[in-house]
């Protein structure tokens, strides 16, 4: 049976002005992820799984959101069950999700991959249920291209909303599918 090697837990508390919103921010979040690493005959790999709540409030920006400056667009807030492109912060508000994700490093006769296959979901108070299956494929060249990274990301977003009816309720109504290609160069 394998340990766990990861445990964390995480709490938010975010209040005062914004810009985004004249009732400013008024958010409580907490969550934890857990997880474990493993090895195959083609590389390492970690398997973890998470869950954040999103408490919600009266007044304040989506009546008890956060606000993040790395949410929008691209997904980097400090939340462990964010997606590709939407999360509980910014975007969907209060609520609660969980995210299940795996990330295998690959060793294919002498190239270097990275792998993730991850599926989010979020139930909220205010725009619905939404889902996020996604996967993520990154190649890193090596030999004349050292540092060079070459990244495909897949997201489809799916989801109900008692605003707008089947999809999230920023979807208008339809899932998509959201694709990004990266290039990363490391000098």
């Amino acid at each position: 049976m394998p340990k766990v090697d990861m445990a964390l837990a995480q709490y938010l508390r975010e209040w005062g002005a914004s810009l985004l919103s004249r009732q400013g921010v008024d958010a409580t979040a907490w969550g934890v992820i857990g997880g474990v690493n493993y090895k195959t005959g083609m590389g390492d790999g970690t398997f973890s799984v998470a869950y954040n709540a999103l408490a919600p409030q009266t007044g304040g920006f989506l009546n008890g959101g956060i606000v993040s400056p790395y949410t929008v667009g691209y997904a980097t807030d400090p939340l462990y069950t964010t997606a590709m492109i939407r999360g509980l912060a910014d975007n969907l508000g209060p609520g609660h999700g969980y995210k299940i994700k795996v990330a295998q490093h690959l060793d294919l006769m002498g190239q270097k991959f990275l792998a993730i296959a991850a599926f989010a979901h979020f139930t909220t108070y205010y725009n619905g249920s939404s889902s996020y299956p996604y996967f993520d494929l990154t190649y890193f060249p090596g030999g004349a291209f050292k540092g060079l990274s070459i990244r495909d990301r897949v997201e489809l977003a799916t989801g109900t909303s008692a605003q707008f009816g089947n999809g999230a309720g920023f979807n208008k109504g339809h899932s998509f599918i959201y694709n990004r290609v990266m290039l990363t160069y490391a000098f």
